[in-house]
């Protein structure tokens, strides 16, 4: 009953480490959602951008030019579905 047991051990051992092993291989994508914030319509504030992607997505945010004013764009990793 030990050997049994020290098996069963064994090969759960195995595939908890093998799955585990494929869960982080899996391939993350890069996300992108624009973020509003401010009084003023086109209106982005570096700071406050890049602070905001950063508390809501853990992600990196810039003011990037859009149409007539500028909008904070965040991009983050994300995982496929």
């Amino acid at each position: 009953m030990r050997k049994s047991f020290q098996r069963l051990f064994t090969v759960l051992t195995i595939f908890i480490i093998l799955v585990a092993g494929m869960v982080s291989a899996q391939p993350k994508q890069n996300c992108s959602t624009p973020l509003i914030f401010g009084r003023r319509k086109g209106e982005c504030i570096p700071g406050s951008c890049a602070l905001l992607c950063e508390l809501k997505y853990k992600g990196m945010g810039k003011c990037i030019t859009q149409g007539k004013g500028m909008q904070c764009n965040c991009s983050f990793s994300c995982q496929r579905p």
